[in-house]
C-alpha cells in the first residue's frame, strides 16, 4: 500500500468512527483497529461503546456521490453484542442508520 492510500484509509476510518452517535459517559469508549495483512485496504474495527437509545447512526454526508448510502457503504458484517456476549438484533434502515432492540443505555460491543 502506498503512503497516499494509507493516509486516505486511516482518514476514512477516523471520520467513520467520529461520526458515530455515541453518548459520552464516565466510562471511555474503546476502539480497536486491525489492518488485514492480506489486503491492507480492509480493516476490522471493534468497539466497546455506550449508545443512548435504540439507534446507531453515522453522518450520511459522504463526500463522494459514488456512495449513495454514505459512510455505511464501508461497513460489512456488522455485529452488535451486549457485554455478556448476547447478540443484539438490528435492522439497517437507510443511509447510515441502524435500529436495534432497546439496550437500556447499556454498553455494547460493535464488531
Amino acid at each position: 500500500m502506498n503512503q497516499q492510500s494509507y493516509v486516505i484509509c486511516i482518514t476514512t476510518i477516523l471520520i467513520v468512527l467520529s461520526s458515530l452517535n455515541l453518548r459520552a459517559s464516565e466510562t471511555i469508549n474503546k476502539y480497536n483497529i486491525t489492518i488485514d495483512k492480506a489486503n491492507q485496504m480492509y480493516l476490522h474495527i471493534s468497539a466497546e461503546v455506550q449508545i443512548e437509545g435504540d439507534t446507531l447512526f453515522m453522518s450520511g454526508n459522504c463526500p463522494n456521490y459514488d456512495y449513495p448510502e454514505g459512510w455505511s457503504t464501508f461497513i460489512k458484517n456488522l455485529k452488535i453484542r451486549t457485554l455478556t456476549g448476547k447478540l443484539v438484533s438490528f435492522q439497517y434502515i437507510s443511509k447510515s442508520k441502524w435500529v436495534f432492540e432497546n439496550n437500556n443505555n447499556q454498553r455494547l460491543f460493535l464488531d
